[in-house]
């Protein structure tokens, strides 16, 4: 049997993301004193072999290469790449990689933009409890910029100025984004229409996501942005039709869209169609205590003694010590 390097173990055969196909146009000159000592061609080597997607047979190579020469920021940027872009990625594992080359390639606007992604990345999708370094990325899309990247970064930063909760900065941002007709024009709307409901101002926001909607009509999340909006408008009959049209289509969002629905159920005093609901959300997502205590609200006001709905309590208590807190603050457009 072939043994397989550290770096090879984690990275899959299986295609890689979209995002990949924008890496290595060319090959950028190398920067460091130590990286003149490495190879020209076997970088070449290793990042086509990255571009053409053989991370089975780009890892060990980089693994040897990385033995040879340790001091090299190009090499280090390249492990980044294979842990950003595993099937399983390993977002921190990339980070670091790429701290390590930045002393070396601290001119190469292209490892800020990397970086910035990989710190972006959602690390949980429960809670904030392992939110993702947003002012890290935040900073590392401006050096990019400032660099002279040729990516168009203002709509990476629009919404990184949003995860940060500037929502006046990424207000400002997204409309002179929009205001030069970008390829991804129906995106910034979608992301404008968020910031306008993060603002409170929802009819505004319902516009933007119409506007998004000529494009990505088929995206259940829209519905749902939307839903949130009618909701928040008092419109809750319009939002349950979003909800519906939007869970016809079992994407994505499918979770978050019967959480809202059971939300919207409970708010209609419609307190067994919200328990069923909730009941199926923990069914198919047991580490989420919100739909937890949502299902022991309304078993509550079914009429369910509370001793014998207790365990439901504890356990979301078990999951989330504040389950309560996050329940009744709960910002719905972060599900």
């Amino acid at each position: 049997m072939s043994s397989i390097s550290p770096a090879g173990s984690r990275i899959s055969r299986k295609r890689l993301p979209g995002l990949l196909l924008l890496l290595l146009g060319s090959v950028l000159p190398l920067q460091a004193v130590a990286d003149k000592a490495v190879p020209a061609s076997e970088i070449k080597v290793i990042q086509k072999l990255i571009y053409e997607r053989k991370m089975a047979e780009a890892a060990p190579r980089l693994d040897a290469a990385i033995e040879n020469y340790p001091d090299s920021g190009r090499l280090a940027f390249l492990l980044g790449q294979l842990y950003y872009f595993s099937n399983i990625p390993n977002y921190p594992k990339a980070v670091a990689a790429y701290d390590k080359a930045e002393p070396m390639l601290s001119k190469d606007s292209e490892l800020y933009f990397f970086r910035a992604a990989a710190k972006a990345q959602v690390l949980s999708a429960y809670s904030e409890r392992l939110r993702p370094d947003y002012a890290g990325a935040l900073a590392d899309y401006r050096k990019a910029e400032a660099l002279g990247s040729e990516r168009d970064l203002r709509l990476d930063i629009a919404r990184t100025l949003y995860e940060t909760r500037d929502y006046p900065a990424a207000l400002e941002q997204i409309n002179r984004y929009l205001n030069n007709k970008p390829q991804l024009w129906a995106d910034g709307q979608m992301l404008k229409g968020n910031i306008l409901a993060q603002m409170g101002q929802h009819e505004a926001a319902l516009k933007s996501y119409q506007r998004a909607a000529r494009q990505y009509d088929y995206l259940d999340k829209l519905q749902f942005y939307q839903a949130v909006s009618l909701r928040a408008l008092g419109r809750s009959d319009e939002a349950m039709a979003q909800l519906d049209k939007g869970l016809k289509r079992q994407g994505r969002a499918y979770f978050q869209l019967v959480y809202l629905k059971a939300m919207l159920s409970y708010e209609q005093k419609q307190y067994q169609e919200a328990a069923l609901l909730y009941q199926q959300l923990i069914e198919r997502r047991r580490d989420w205590a919100l739909p937890l205590l949502g299902y022991y609200n309304s078993l509550s006001q079914i009429g369910e003694a509370p001793i014998s709905i207790s365990h439901i309590l504890d356990l979301a208590l078990e999951l989330d010590p504040e389950v309560v807190i996050h329940f009744h603050q709960q910002d719905l457009l972060r599900l």
